[in-house]
């Protein structure tokens, strides 16, 4: 009678070990697509907020220091600034660190937009001609590096 004996004991120790890390990877997948949806989300909640404190201040500035009205305003910059802190907190919460991809932003667009918003809630008044175009200063439309992304 022959026998063979087999130690299967690394073998074992080798698949929980590749089992906890499957996990672990599984997990951290996981807190990084928790971490985009939160950034996208904190994102699109900072856009409201812009106009929001904007013309938050703007109605400010146009109101007499003693005025009831003033109070409210302050209020509602008050929280709005609040809000912004928060999603600074989801921000940071959100990236991957300080080695993340860092995208060129047009600020020609952003810039154009801001011209172009309404001055007023009633009016309708434009700052920018409508002869105008904004774009990046000294470039022609075509030579402009943003133009490219």
């Amino acid at each position: 009678m022959v026998g063979v004996i087999f130690d299967v004991s690394e073998r074992k120790l080798a698949t929980e070990a590749k089992d906890r890390l499957e996990s672990q990877l599984r997990h951290a997948q996981k807190l990084e697509a928790m971490g985009t949806l939160a950034g996208g989300i904190a994102h699109d909640f900072n856009n409201i907020l812009s106009p929001i404190i904007g013309y938050t201040e703007m109605a400010m500035d146009g109101i007499a220091e003693s005025s009831p009205s003033r109070y409210d305003l302050d209020q509602v910059l008050t929280a709005a600034n609040r809000a912004k802190d928060l999603v600074r907190q989801i921000l940071s919460f959100s990236r991957l660190g300080d080695d993340q991809l860092m995208r060129p932003v047009d600020v020609s667009l952003i810039i154009k937009e801001a011209l172009i918003t309404p001055i007023s809630w009633g009016t309708g008044a434009k700052v920018l001609p409508s002869s105008m175009r904004a774009r990046p200063w000294g470039m022609p439309p075509t030579r402009s590096p943003l133009a490219f992304l």
